[in-house]
């Protein structure tokens, strides 16, 4: 069963729910919120499988002890045992599209995924899943984009298709995670704890780049974050992402730029400042360098494919 929601539910309601679940009564639904708001804020929660996306704006999350800004193109994942928060305070509404998964249903998913028919006949019961994920910001790409956009579409809940690509997002995920446990496989230490640590730390690192791209890079303070030495944070980061922190900076304030001259009309002058960069020039080089052509010339040309 799932339930759309266009508003967030009161939070005395969700702790109902949760003592519920709790004693074996009930058990968190699946759940849809997807609307706008300008400022908003959820502290502390339990969580079930959770996911936190924007369509538009951004908000900051908090997943146990760790911050996050989640913008358009990256999504938050949380999962039983974890503790959330979730802040929206813009000038301009953010439309959210958090989607809560009940534990039962994500794990069923799983299980079906990860055994063979002749072991889910010995045991339908068994659903339990080793899918630990990692807690880092996650990028959307085009099939999870598709996905969302089939998962909030009205015909979806009218013709009781909801479960179905519900299922198909639940698989995404664990594919996702499946290409992050192969990811942390690669790196050079024997022993497989230390190897999951290092790739939190190391996700940890991106994220904090990622969501500061509009400040200077500051490897001290990315280094005091992560626990990490700035030897061992340089050379590790380039090995885990074959890009230095500067070069992924460079990366991620080039995909914004590209955004914000396509969907903004601000001035190139105020792109640069919104993408961190003390003076104009210094974008322009930036963007030719990795584009081969100037943001106005980017800007222009967008305008006339569109025309």
């Amino acid at each position: 069963m799932v339930v759309l929601l266009n508003s967030f539910p009161d939070i005395n309601m969700i702790r109902q729910l949760k003592n519920n679940a709790a004693r074996g009564e009930n058990e968190w639904r699946n759940v849809v919120l997807n609307f706008s708001c300008g400022q908003a804020s959820r502290l502390d929660l339990e969580s079930p499988y959770s996911l936190f996306l924007n369509r538009t704006g951004h908000s900051h999350c908090k997943v146990n002890r760790d911050h996050y800004r989640v913008e358009t193109d990256t999504y938050l994942f949380s999962q039983p045992g974890d503790l959330y928060g979730l802040t929206i305070d813009n000038l301009h509404k953010t439309e959210i599209c958090n989607i809560h998964i009940c534990k039962r249903f994500f794990e069923g998913v799983a299980h079906s995924l990860t055994h063979t028919h002749a072991a889910q006949l010995d045991a339908p019961d068994d659903m339990a899943t080793n899918a630990r994920f990692v807690t880092q910001l996650y990028r959307k790409d085009e099939a999870l984009n598709a996905i969302l956009d089939r998962l909030i579409a009205p015909g979806t809940y009218k013709e009781g298709l909801f479960e179905p690509v519900l299922m198909q997002l639940v698989e995404h995920l664990l594919l996702q995670n499946e290409d992050v446990r192969k990811s942390i496989s690669k790196l050079p230490f024997v022993k497989a704890a230390v190897r999951s640590d290092i790739y939190r730390r190391l996700a940890l690192a991106k994220d904090i780049i990622h969501s500061g791209y509009t400040g200077p890079l500051d490897l001290d303070s990315i280094c005091r974050e992560t626990g990490m030495s700035k030897f061992h944070f340089l050379r590790l980061f380039k090995v885990q992402y074959r890009l230095t922190p500067h070069q992924y900076l460079t990366e991620v304030r080039m995909q914004k730029g590209l955004q914000m001259l396509e969907h903004s009309g601000e001035s190139i002058s105020a792109i640069a400042a919104h993408l961190g960069y003390e003076y104009p020039n210094s974008f322009i080089k930036a963007f030719r360098k990795t584009y081969d052509i100037s943001p106005l010339q980017y800007r222009k040309s967008e305008i006339s494919n569109f025309g």
